[in-house]
């Protein structure tokens, strides 16, 4: 399941890089509904201070590295009153170790996506100069 989930996550990741609004529109109702109907089921209700070699609430975990890579690169402004709701959940009935652990990097993801910045445009000069020939001649000439 580790492998799974380092490859899926991997993948929305990419994807969520890409399309940012389309991909937390999609993927993110799945990730809640699976994450609360593992809630649901008594995932993570046993306190715990201790990682143990037991694979109980794997398939919780799974969902929440997936949640978390969807909430590192999504356009997550859209969808405050949802990621508050499951975050809030998460923290509520997260009880043993790695599942509050992983719950709080959801939100540490989600909060560092936020206050990242995003430029339009990378170029380093005003566009006079990107236009001009001479300036595409030498660039041309760098590569």
């Amino acid at each position: 399941m580790v492998n799974a989930g380092k490859a899926v996550g991997a993948l929305i990741s990419s994807w969520s890089s890409v399309d940012r609004k389309n991909a937390m529109a999609v993927a993110f109702p799945i990730l809640d509904r699976m994450i609360r109907s593992e809630f649901e089921h008594g995932a993570s209700s046993t306190p715990s201070l201790a990682y143990s070699n037991l694979q109980q609430d794997v398939s919780l975990h799974y969902y929440q590295n997936l949640l978390r890579q969807l909430l590192g690169c999504a356009d997550i402004t859209g969808h405050r009153a949802e990621v508050v709701s499951l975050a809030k959940l998460m923290f509520e009935k997260c009880q043993d170790r790695r599942g509050y652990k992983m719950a709080a990097k959801c939100m540490a993801a989600a909060v560092q996506n936020l206050v990242a910045i995003y430029l339009m445009d990378y170029r380093s000069h005003d566009p006079t100069q990107w236009n001009d020939e001479g300036m595409k001649a030498l660039l041309c000439a760098l590569e």
